[in-house]
């Protein structure tokens, strides 16, 4: 949830104030402080993050960096925990997953500002639906594909359990604009083709 109505009553100004420094109806600002996601302007994100001296990201109620932090580690110590003294494997399962969910948030956290997250998320779930769109007439059935946010998590648990190296290359992707990422893949796609799997069997002759 955003935190603009608990900053302007810490503040103790009214709606009318912020209405009146940002140029808007108070009617806007009562419907922005009611959305659980705020959207509007960057703009009127960073007048009003600078008025109440708190980053954009706090602002808008996401995750600092610590935050992101101390949950992967503290989900770490947790799945130790029921290594030792649960034997429902299901269980364990379940929280082997979430702790990689949140150990991959934490890695691309390193990579890029934990307020800009929710923006790669999103951009994430826009390319994702986008695809999908262009393969199939009818609507995105959330039911049967799983939901968008199910298709982060699915991300933020592969990031968590791949090798240093891949760790490293799928943090600093994720974090390029689209246009970016569009290069990076038509790169991989020449090479691919160019080499057409051989490639690793070329570098390791010894290994046929």
């Amino acid at each position: 949830m955003n935190k603009l109505q608990e900053l302007r009553k810490s503040k103790g100004d009214t709606q009318k104030t912020l209405a009146e420094l940002l140029g808007v109806s108070e009617m806007t600002i009562s419907r922005w402080e009611k959305e659980k996601e705020l959207k509007i302007k960057y703009e009127y994100t960073q007048k009003l993050a600078d008025y109440f001296g708190v980053s954009v990201g706090y602002l808008l109620g996401y995750e600092d960096y610590k935050t992101i932090q101390n949950d992967a580690l503290g989900s770490h110590r947790n799945m130790a925990k029921l290594l030792h003294t649960n034997p429902d494997s299901k269980n364990i399962i379940s929280v082997y997953d979430e702790t990689n969910r949140k150990n991959g948030k934490w890695i691309l956290s390193v990579f890029v500002k934990a307020d800009n997250l929710p923006i790669i998320e999103q951009d994430i779930k826009d390319l994702i639906l986008k695809e999908w769109k262009k393969t199939h007439s009818e609507d995105y059935d959330e039911k049967i594909y799983g939901t968008l946010s199910d298709n982060i998590s699915r991300i933020y648990i592969a990031l968590g359990q791949l090798p240093i190296l891949f760790k490293d290359f799928f943090g600093s992707f994720l974090s390029l604009p689209t246009s970016d990422k569009k290069i990076v893949m038509q790169l991989v796609n020449s090479l691919y083709e160019k080499n057409k799997g051989i490639g690793i069997i070329e570098e390791h002759p010894d290994k046929k």
